[in-house]
């Protein structure tokens, strides 16, 4: 059995779709399918099916409720738990299961593979989450924590995609993803980088100084202290956002078995001494806002120290030799 919330509801058994009932069905399903495997109890189902119009019987058309799926899903999948219910799912069985089981194994991935996986768990979204319920209290709040988790993978996508070289590919779907979510500054960072890149530097200053309207006019604030180093960074023409080497897209299998942990943050690098060589030429690690990491070599001159968190300041003293995005810079630190 195959459970689909990336998108309208669907339940796929031998490859036909299951009758699911009407709108408050299908609501208690998708509610029970978001915390798969954990009992919900049933005054929360009442709170979140209903809100302030739950009906005096709501506990007994909730039994009534999970006894009708009951009868589409068979007798073991919706459980009575405690004081609640709990839908059971094995693993690989929901979409979402598998979307962010892509995600974690796309984090410590190289830049080919993760942007492979990162492809693969866009590809499970069939349109917006929890699309054709309800108006139930929960699903605008769930289906705007849903696309958020789309957006950012397609963020990390493309920062993979930014790596490998492949910038000219990226504007025309940047720049559709830009309209869509005019205040997104990541989404605009990297319109701006890649636009650079492809050799139309005046391009990409005008999308800094569109962003730079958006935001006054919309929330009354400027850019990100990244986005303003971006723009400077493009004024001058600095070498550090020169592109790789382009590296053509090619297939790659996502692995057999992954476990992933549960959205780990990464622990802080901790900085060690690496004497006072006059090359002075180390490794550095910079932190994005994803949580993700980037490894290269950091170069400076004798005697010389580079706080990373005012990286662009100090451009002329660093270069680091792999990619670099300066619009999600947080930290980094000498390993």
């Amino acid at each position: 059995m195959e459970f689909r919330i990336l998108g309208p509801l669907e339940v796929v058994e031998n490859g036909a779709s299951l009758p699911l009932g009407g709108p408050r069905q299908r609501a208690l399903l998708t509610l029970l399918l978001l915390r798969a495997n954990e009992p919900v109890s049933t005054e929360r189902l009442i709170d979140e099916l209903w809100g302030a119009e739950a009906p005096s019987s709501g506990p007994t058309a909730v039994q009534n409720q999970i006894a009708r799926l009951r009868k589409v899903l068979g007798p073991d999948r919706v459980q009575t738990r405690q004081s609640g219910y709990a839908i059971r799912v094995e693993q690989g069985e929901l979409d979402l299961d598998r979307f962010v089981l892509l995600v974690t194994s796309a984090e410590t991935a190289a830049a080919e593979q993760r942007s492979a996986l990162l492809t693969e768990a866009d590809g499970l979204w069939r349109g917006t989450a929890l699309t054709g319920l309800p108006d139930a209290p929960f699903v605008a709040p769930e289906s705007a924590r849903l696309e958020a988790l789309r957006l950012a993978a397609v963020e990390d996508r493309i920062d993979a995609d930014l790596e490998l070289g492949r910038h000219a590919d990226l504007i025309a779907e940047l720049s559709s993803l830009a309209a869509r979510y005019p205040l997104q500054e990541r989404l605009r960072g990297q319109l701006m980088l890649a636009l650079y890149r492809s050799g139309r530097q005046a391009e990409a200053l005008d999308v800094y100084r569109e962003t730079r309207r958006l935001l006054a006019d919309e929330l009354g604030l400027e850019p990100s202290q990244s986005l303003r180093d971006l723009e400077r960074a493009i004024l001058a023409q600095d070498p550090v956002l020169d592109p790789p080497p382009r590296q053509a897209k090619r297939a790659i299998a996502a692995p057999a078995a992954v476990t992933a942990p549960a959205h780990a943050q990464p622990a802080p690098a901790k900085a060690s001494d690496k004497g006072n060589d006059k090359a002075a030429s180390s490794k550095v690690k910079v932190y994005d806002f994803s949580g993700d990491t980037i490894e290269g070599d950091l170069i400076r001159p004798e005697g010389t120290t580079v706080d990373a968190r005012d990286f662009a300041k100090h451009a002329s003293l660093i270069r680091i030799r792999t990619n670099f995005i300066p619009e999600i810079i947080k930290s980094a630190e000498d390993l």
